[in-house]
Parts: structure tokens; C-alpha cells; sequence
């Protein structure tokens, strides 16, 4: 019976760690993936309720807006966006849009 016991207390031990292992990592890889950009729109296409933008100076990587902003190429945005991998390359989604 003590054996039993004794088992059974490692194997919660052994899950808990690696539970808690899993979990942080998770969130410290959740919150590393926004990022925040400051800056004018350069290239700017819309379809249905999609937008994709380029946004200077920041990198050229694409910016996805779902929904219906009222953006147009030449304003000035600040956007809060999720990194995110698309068949291979880097883009971003945006969280918040507003107007500079």
C-alpha cells in the first residue's frame, strides 16, 4: 500500500512540473507576439471586409485588418498587431487600429 502511495505521489509531482513547464512557456510566447506600430500607410488593398497594408518605416511585412477600418494609403496609423506565420512568411494581424 505504501508503495502504491509513494508511486502515485511522484506521478502527480512528474505532471504538475510538466504542466507548469508547458504553461509558462505558453504565455511568455503569447505575450513576446505583439508588437506595436507607429507609422504611414504606403500600400493599402481591401477586399470584402479585409484589408492588407504595408506600413513605413516600419520592415515591409504585411498588415491583415479584418473588419471595415476607414484607413486609406497615406494615413497615419498605430496599430497593435499579433506576429504570426503565413505558408512560410511573417504577418501581422492587427488587434487595434487607430489613426495617428
Amino acid at each position: 500500500m505504501e508503495q502504491l502511495i509513494r508511486w502515485t505521489a511522484i506521478g502527480l509531482i512528474v505532471i504538475g512540473i510538466t504542466l507548469t513547464i508547458f504553461f509558462s512557456q505558453q504565455e511568455q510566447t503569447d505575450s513576446a507576439s505583439f508588437v506595436h506600430i507607429t507609422g504611414t500607410i504606403t500600400q493599402l488593398t481591401q477586399k470584402n471586409n479585409v484589408a492588407i497594408a504595408i506600413i513605413q518605416p516600419s520592415p515591409s511585412v504585411p498588415v491583415i485588418i479584418f473588419g471595415t477600418p476607414t484607413l486609406t494609403q497615406g494615413s497615419n496609423v498605430r496599430i497593435t498587431a499579433k506576429a504570426q506565420d503565413y505558408k512560410g512568411r511573417l504577418e501581422l494581424v492587427a488587434q487595434e487600429v487607430s489613426n495617428d
